[in-house]
């Protein structure tokens, strides 16, 4: 089926436009020309595969299998997935794989909000925790927060109130500016009244080539019996909605841009709060803000009608009822979906039945995991962002710092070296911390310190690169010029499988000076009195004289402190 609302160019689209899982994941572990590949005017931008369906082919010769059935943000505005929740968890995540392995995050920023107080917070986070590898949930609009990851009110509350100031921002520069529209006769509710007019308000006709009488697919496609334009039949004109028709008029394609989609699962609470969600979903599109909603209810079946369902998912998650479009998945086991058009009174249309793409939370994790790293090569907003290399799939320290041996003289002639280099007055601390996609990534603690963070949740590796740093260290200058002091937490031991040895195992590194435990007192008391002691000694011995002044007459032995420590507060 085609993504309605994008526009159509009259040349017949190639089924790999609609990638499945198994392709979204293999973009995502590259390199691939495919990362990224949908800018501000793709004509498929924002654009979602939900699933697949068999549809006849127009010459009646049989049935075309897994074709496509899409949906597009820039179309319905928002977006309503509803169903039981393992099923409907891993949509949700296929959809938000599909938005993050083709869109930039210089494009494209993703916002969860999950406040739903029936649900424990850990559950919830749980759930989610992939999401926080993306790098499309880094802030990059001076949001106050370290991730666009909501999990209570005031979070979410926070994130709203950000959203909506941007929105009316954009609104009063002239931005994606709406005009009225007349709703359509067929739009009415179950009484019969006319609705009101919403901003999704489009006539849904039948295709020009439907006999009469013939039901519409669902979101404007193709109808049981059709053929997508992606297998060669004639172009069609996509319906826009009525907040995109002043600028699809002028030819554009809608907001240009960038864009931002809010995941909104179930009731976040709070009459301000469902509102403020409510005038996202209505007005965001204006904006490029576009809501996609989730609501765990029963799987619907032949004994559950559309509607009923329907009314269901929009008691869970009052915002559904602002979506343009509602997928409800249905069957035993809740492999099947149904997409419909909604317009103000509810669902128009029962939809076609397609089998949904749905992935684990351990393919998720696999994905994002694979595009934390990477971020877009050129200037932010470019039409067609890339990485500029895939990262290695390893790293060996030697290699990255230049050594095919860790020999005496090997190490003699890389001392050698730094004594003669005059940027480093008082000792090179060059540390190398891994391996980029264009070679070393190095920390300068002399001219981008004085302080290195090290930060990561238990089991990441923070022990093994902290000891990476030591080897760094001392392999960048010699001992007299360079001293480490190591302080180890939680009786000096770490968290490898195995090893449990914390620090420890760099003490017969001649560069280290101390190795303390956190929590023996009586030494880390006596190691901060020194300090403070040495720290003043300089202080007096320097005066205010130029550091580099005086250590042309005299060099003072730096010390570099590396400390772990206890789990959740970081490395230091």
């Amino acid at each position: 089926a085609p993504a309605v609302g994008a526009p159509d160019t009259g040349v017949p689209r190639r089924p790999d436009t609609w990638p499945d899982p198994a392709a979204l994941l293999l973009t995502a572990l590259g390199p691939g020309p495919r990362l990224w590949e949908r800018g501000p005017g793709h004509p498929e931008a924002l654009a979602v595969r939900l699933g697949t369906a068999d549809r006849s082919a127009p010459d009646g010769s049989g049935l075309l299998p897994a074709v496509p059935v899409t949906a597009a943000l820039r179309e319905t505005g928002a977006l309503g997935l509803a169903g039981p929740r393992p099923r409907l968890s891993g949509l949700a995540r296929a959809v938000l794989a599909q938005l993050a392995a083709l869109h930039s995050p210089d494009l494209l920023e993703i916002v969860l909000i999950s406040a739903d107080g029936s649900r424990p917070v850990a559950e919830r986070a749980a759930e989610w925790s992939w999401l926080g590898w993306l790098p499309h949930v880094r802030p990059n609009h001076g949001q106050d927060c370290r991730l666009l990851l909501a999990y209570d009110r005031e979070q979410a509350a926070a994130r709203a109130e950000e959203l909506l100031r941007r929105v009316d921002d954009l609104t009063a520069r002239g931005a994606g500016t709406a005009r009225p529209h007349p709703i359509p006769a067929q739009s009415t509710g179950s009484s019969g009244a006319r609705s009101r007019p919403g901003p999704y308000d489009t006539p849904l006709i039948p295709h020009q080539s439907q006999a009469p009488g013939t039901p519409a697919g669902p979101l404007g496609g193709p109808a049981p019996g059709t053929l997508s334009p992606a297998f060669g039949t004639p172009p069609r004109v996509p319906r826009r909605p009525s907040w995109a028709k002043d600028e699809a008029e002028l030819g554009g394609t809608g907001f240009p841009g960038p864009y931002t989609v809010v995941v909104v699962d179930g009731d976040p609470g709070g009459a301000g709060l469902q509102e403020a969600l409510a005038r996202l979903a209505a007005v965001g599109p204006r904006a490029g803000v576009h809501v996609l909603c989730l609501a765990e209810v029963s799987a619907s079946s032949a004994s559950s009608p559309v509607a009923r369902t329907y009314d269901a998912a929009c008691a869970v998650t009052p915002t559904l009822r602002h979506c343009g479009a509602v997928a409800l998945l249905s069957g035993d086991v809740a492999g099947t979906l149904q997409l419909m058009r909604v317009a103000p009174g509810g669902p128009v249309s029962p939809g076609v039945p397609a089998t949904v793409d749905a992935v684990s939370p351990a393919w998720a994790e696999r994905f994002a995991r694979a595009l934390a790293p990477l971020r877009p090569d050129g200037p932010a907003g470019a039409g067609h962002a890339r990485v500029a290399a895939p990262l290695p799939q390893s790293a060996r320290l030697l290699d990255e710092l230049g050594l095919a041996r860790a020999t005496p003289a090997s190490l003699m002639a890389r001392w050698a070296d730094a004594a003669d280099d005059p940027a480093a007055l008082g000792g090179r601390a060059r540390a190398v911390l891994g391996a980029g996609p264009h070679g070393p990534v190095t920390a300068d603690l002399v001219a981008d310190g004085p302080h290195l963070l090290i930060e990561g949740p238990a089991g990441s590796g923070r022990t093994e690169l902290l000891r990476a740093l030591v080897a760094a260290l001392a392999a960048a200058e010699r001992p007299d010029r360079l001293g480490v002091v190591l302080i180890d937490g939680r009786d000096g031991v770490g968290t490898g499988n195995g090893r449990n040895e914390g620090l420890r195992v760099c003490v017969e590194i001649p560069h280290v000076t101390t190795h303390l435990i956190a929590n023996d007192p009586v030494r880390m008391r006596e190691f901060a009195q020194s300090l403070t002691a040495e720290l003043k000694r300089r202080a007096e011995l320097l005066g205010r004289t130029d550091f580099a002044q005086w250590h042309a007459g005299r060099a003072a032995p730096g010390r570099i402190i590396a400390q772990r420590t206890p789990p959740g507060a970081g490395d230091i």
